[in-house]
């Protein structure tokens, strides 16, 4: 529970302890139980209808940045993480966010590949095995409208702005989040006008960056209009790049 006595939150923990903060900061993700306490009409997450693969292989000497390939419906990609290693991510529509089975994991993105011509996919194809730390997710988002605080409880990160992977910005805007909390907290004289700056400065950024995603993957689902595609994914990338 929380509750709110003058200038302090006090809180009550599942262990028993009752403490008081200044302020609360809720950053417990997608589903957030924070989020759930303090706005509990807030809209649940939604799943985009896409799911995607990832996986860990060998870096072969061509690859040396982010690299795509845009199928009808599927999109694979690779990006260097290191001298030897790279990341592999592949995308592709499931109408139905049911469970996978993880034995199946290495044959169904073998088979998600078998349609490409390009050399190196061919060759990353063949070296799909159970060594390749292959991860399945469903693609789910979430925008909480404004307000993101309560009194002095404020929600951050997946907790209000959850986003599909299509900019490679969820984990970046939540770290955007922190830095810009500190910095307004810093420089205003109340708990309140710290919020309210915070908020000012961070939802349009984060807006664009969940309804641009998600466009992206209705794009790529629907098999829709590719020149769309590049145009949001420059014109997002051109705005991620400015201060925050």
């Amino acid at each position: 529970a929380l509750r709110e006595i003058g200038d302090e939150v006090e809180v009550d923990f599942t262990d028993g302890q009752t403490r008081r903060y200044d302020l609360v900061i809720g950053a417990d993700g997608l589903y957030s139980k924070l989020r759930t306490h303090l706005f509990p009409n807030a809209p649940k997450p939604r799943y985009s209808g896409q799911a995607v693969w990832r996986a860990i292989l060998p870096r072969p000497a061509e690859i040396t940045t982010c690299t795509m390939w845009m199928g009808p419906q599927i999109k694979p990609g690779v990006n260097p993480v290191s001298k030897d290693e790279m990341y592999l991510f592949v995308t592709e529509p499931r109408p139905v966010n049911d469970h996978v089975d993880p034995a199946t994991f290495v044959a169904r993105l073998r088979g998600l590949l078998e349609d490409f011509s390009a050399p190196v996919l061919k060759t990353i194809r063949d070296q799909l095995d159970d060594n390749a730390r292959i991860i399945f997710r469903p693609l789910e988002g979430l925008l909480l409208p404004r307000p993101w605080y309560q009194g002095r409880v404020v929600l951050i990160g997946d907790a209000v702005h959850a986003t599909t992977p299509h900019l490679a910005s969820g984990a970046c805007i939540g770290i955007e989040d922190a830095l810009v909390l500190a910095d307004e907290l810093a420089r205003n004289g109340t708990v309140a006008l710290a919020l309210s700056a915070f908020e000012e400065r961070r939802w349009e950024r984060c807006r664009m960056v969940v309804e641009n995603s998600a466009r992206l993957g209705e794009i790529e689902v629907g098999g829709g209009d590719k020149d769309e595609h590049s145009r949001i994914m420059r014109e997002s990338h051109a705005a991620l790049v400015q201060p925050i």
